[in-house]
């Protein structure tokens, strides 16, 4: 096969009550303690054989996180090349952008267009293979829902308009079949999971717990008391205190978790606390529930509240 470019496109004109919530992009946050789903793609793109990565953003948010992982993958898969900016007119769609994404690359060439916000899948192999019979191949999961991932080889999306709105999925490929170009579909072992809202991210979080990475982070801080369960992920910094539980839950950096409190099915936030012998099920903790100073005191942790901003300098000993 020819040189392979991926391009994953990040943003769009609304925000996921997931992002809003928890206040970050789906594909920043982790699928395991040192994975984020970004980090995922960036591997498994990077075990493809992808000579580049071309990360386009809307620019409606900061990019420090997305700039963050950036740099993580770029020392974790140095044979990546990738590169970040912001798209460069606004209601293109994710046809459109694609097609300004790769303008400048040879026709012959193919572009694998990600979606960062999908669990990823085991492996990219069958969509290669499927695409060396096909000027274009889409990877299906096992419920026959699209799996976040399309190799289209780049001459096809000069069909896609210059100017103006132009949908991938609903615009660019019914096109390519009116055209009557072959899309050959590709079975990969993949969820197909769209991370979107809690229920969906937690799903994500514990298809990847098979891949068996690490769900506790050695800079996070957890009680020998406490109880970490199920496919939970306590990320670097984070806190739980004494006698806590955590079981199928993720617990971003810089968050708390307070003494004999119960925290099951749900995302703390980063800088959040749960309150000491509080229950937290079902949700993702915020502003008007996360707990005041006084955890801080208690666990002499050094984390924001989410209703102060001020870092405390410390706590009682």
């Amino acid at each position: 096969m020819e040189r392979i470019t991926a391009v994953m496109l990040l943003g769009g004109l609304r925000r996921s009550a997931l992002e809003v919530a928890a206040g970050l992009r789906p594909a920043c946050l982790p699928l395991d303690a040192e994975s984020t789903l970004f980090g995922a793609w960036a591997g498994l793109l990077s075990r493809a054989g992808c000579a580049s990565l071309r990360v386009i953003t809307s620019g409606a948010l900061g990019d420090d996180d997305v700039d963050r992982e950036i740099d993580a993958a770029r020392i974790r898969f140095p044979a990546l090349s990738i590169t970040h900016s912001v798209e460069p007119s606004s209601h293109r769609g994710t046809g459109g952008l694609l097609r300004d994404a790769v303008a400048d690359l040879p026709f012959s060439e193919f572009v694998l267009s990600v979606e960062p916000h999908c669990a990823p899948p085991t492996t990219l192999r069958p969509l290669l293979d499927a695409a060396a019979t096909a000027p274009m191949a889409v990877g299906i999961s096992a419920d026959d829902a699209p799996a976040g991932a399309c190799l289209i080889r780049v001459e096809l999306l000069e069909q896609a308009p210059r100017i103006g709105y132009h949908d991938f999925k609903e615009q660019f490929v019914p096109l390519m079949v009116t055209k009557g170009v072959r899309v050959a579909p590709a079975a990969l072992s993949s969820p197909g999971t769209r991370v979107h809202d809690l229920r969906r991210y937690l799903s994500a979080v514990a298809w990847w717990a098979s891949m068996d990475g690490p769900r506790v982070h050695p800079a996070a801080e957890v009680d020998p008391s406490a109880r970490i369960s199920g496919t939970s992920i306590v990320m670097p910094e984070a806190r739980v205190g004494p006698e806590a539980i955590v079981h199928d839950s993720v617990i971003l950096a810089n968050a708390a978790v307070g003494e004999r409190s119960v925290v099951a099915r749900s995302l703390v936030p980063r800088g959040f606390r749960v309150a000491p012998r509080s229950l937290t099920v079902d949700r993702i903790l915020d502003e008007e529930t996360s707990d005041a100073a006084d955890e801080v005191l208690a666990l002499g942790l050094g984390v924001r509240s989410a209703r102060d901003s001020r870092v405390p300098t410390g706590g009682r000993r």
